[in-house]
């Protein structure tokens, strides 16, 4: 069994016939471990980002791994490749995802799935991969702001490209991950805590009933206030 003394920020997927993928940070890289007998064993990790060891985590800031039904895997993760930047203290990350046709031995160049550079800092984000392969994303962007403040995006990453980007919230909380997940039929819905000058940050919810290219209006989740400001 490999070491993973090192590691953190594990996220975990489970595939066909068994399969159980995990992504984790290790030793400043992206890395991707399998186990094919019910987690009694795992591979070697193989390097799925490789960040020349400067990748961060902390506080839900780690890689997302899903896997479809033909055991094709995806991880994503918020990683800075530019050198200027990772000099800065607190340097902005962009989210990245790269695939694995091959049964996780070698992973596709990283795609970045934020459309401008410099907007999705805080590198909080969700991911889930239906079993038609179709990879759904959501995470905060400030790509629609001059001053502060987080807004809430989606995007779909399908055939190697990122299609059906759009602004699903506004002005969510700057420090809480959003949630994704998928119905049956490969359905998404994403929620998240709303953000702002309030003394009670909700909770809030979009449906999609058509994979991901459109979604209902906003419902509130929670019944009673929250009664929680930050």
């Amino acid at each position: 069994m490999p070491s993973f003394d090192d590691a953190m920020q594990p996220a975990l997927a489970l595939g066909p016939g068994g399969l159980i993928a995990l992504a984790m940070l290790q030793r400043g890289n992206i890395v991707v471990t399998l186990s094919r007998d019910g987690g009694t064993s795992f591979s070697p990790p193989v390097v799925a980002m490789d960040c020349n060891g400067q990748a961060r985590g902390g506080r839900q800031r780690g890689p997302r791994i899903g896997v479809d039904s033909r055991g094709v895997i995806t991880v994503s993760a918020p990683v800075t490749f530019d050198a200027d930047e990772r000099k800065k203290r607190y340097p902005a990350p962009e989210l990245f995802a790269v695939q694995s046709k091959d049964g996780g031995k070698s992973f596709s160049a990283p795609l970045r799935i934020n459309a401008m550079e410099k907007k999705a800092p805080e590198g909080l984000h969700a991911l889930a991969v239906g079993s038609d392969g179709a990879v759904h994303l959501t995470w905060l962007d400030r790509s629609e702001r001059t001053g502060p403040g987080q807004d809430l995006f989606y995007a779909r990453l399908a055939s190697g490209r990122v299609t059906d980007r759009m602004t699903l919230a506004q002005t969510v909380c700057e420090c809480c991950a959003p949630g994704l997940g998928l119905d049956g039929r490969g359905n998404p819905t994403v929620a998240w805590r709303e953000g702002g000058d309030k003394a009670s940050r909700e909770i809030f919810l979009r449906r999609s009933v058509d994979a991901g290219r459109h979604f209902s209006p906003a419902q509130r989740v929670n019944t009673d206030p929250t009664k929680e400001a930050g």
